[in-house]
């Protein structure tokens, strides 16, 4: 009886075992940012969106193809959109005063991801829509139109084959790179209501469908039902956060749970677990006295030692020395 009013989804189990020192790497839509920022909290060696968040596949592809070729940011990629210099390769995250400025930030990103996706374990893909906004002049599809005028795009839909055939192209290269990555792909539950709500659900149906080709066609890779466990496990309004179109704090926490059974070793799980204890305690803001803070400043300084040690993981991410400055 207890599962009358829901259908809910068994997680899969040990689909990949992710050790405590393994390295993560997400990209796609501001749902990666929020599973990322779970594992960043428990201290995992994770990054997500150095170009911010992006949402269609091949604004997607074309980042991730940028890390593992470390390309340097095309001249005719950056422009000045009335108040800095941005890139259509990235959203609003990166901007800078000058054109060498933006292309130094973005291309030192670049390089940074590089480095970082070579030695990966994981790479967590999410894509949000299958819409797309191509500028009219060369037919660059963009990641973000920065405010520009409406008339410099045209509004396309990736079909099927299109996103199947681009990402087939852009797993060879990243096996070149890295051969025994594990390729994670997800479908954001994150509706997009600007499509319309028919609009949003034939652009789920896309990328779901390419989805399951792709993975069907590519070793290493799997499928992380997210779409599926918000819309069709948990199913309901209070699941939603107040825009009802991004999950709740609540669901991202059981979408989260099933992510990490299926793809945390225990031990993994467990570090998670204590880690976000620790990250708690690195952003406590001082109270009492200067004596009490003293001591609870080393208390969780000899925490953070035998947390490092125990786990053997680096020392110097997340914050973990932040306290050790008072």
């Amino acid at each position: 009886m207890q599962n009358i009013f829901r259908t809910t989804i068994e997680t899969r189990q040990n689909v990949r075992s992710i050790r405590p020192n393994g390295k993560i790497f997400f990209i796609g839509s501001c749902f990666a940012d929020s599973i990322s920022q779970k594992l960043k909290d428990g201290m995992m060696d994770c990054q997500a969106n150095p170009y911010g968040t992006s949402y269609n596949p091949a604004s997607i592809s074309a980042q991730l193809s940028a890390i593992i070729r470390n390309a340097p940011c095309k001249n005719e990629d950056i422009f000045y959109n009335g108040n800095s210099w941005v890139s259509w390769l990235s959203n609003t995250k990166l901007f800078d005063s000058s054109k060498e400025l933006i292309k130094e930030q973005i291309d030192k990103q670049t390089c940074k991801m590089h480095d970082f996706v070579k030695k990966a374990d994981t790479i967590a893909i999410t894509f949000g829509t299958s819409w797309t906004y191509k500028l009219q002049t060369n037919g660059t599809i963009v990641a973000n139109c920065h405010k520009m005028p409406a008339n410099m795009f045209e509004r396309a839909r990736l079909t099927k084959d299109e996103i199947v055939g681009m990402w087939n192209e852009t797993i060879g290269e990243l096996r070149d790179l890295n051969k025994d990555v594990h390729v994670i792909f997800t479908v954001s539950p994150i509706r997009h209501v600007k499509d319309t709500m028919h609009g949003n659900q034939v652009s789920k149906a896309i990328l779901l469908e390419a989805v399951d080709e792709i993975v069907g066609k590519n070793i290493e890779t799997s499928y992380f039902e997210a779409y599926e466990l918000l819309l069709d496990d948990l199913r309901d309004y209070r699941f939603y956060a107040d825009d009802m179109i991004h999950p709740s704090a609540v669901a991202v926490d059981y979408i989260y749970e099933h992510f990490a059974e299926a793809y945390l070793s225990d031990e993994t799980r467990q570090m998670v677990r204590e880690g976000q204890k620790l990250t708690q305690a690195l952003n406590h803001r001082p109270m009492g006295s200067e004596t009490e803070y003293r001591k609870f400043v080393e208390a969780t300084a000899k925490r953070i030692e035998e947390f490092v040690n125990k786990y053997n993981i680096r020392n110097d991410m997340y914050g973990i020395n932040k306290l050790l400055k008072y």
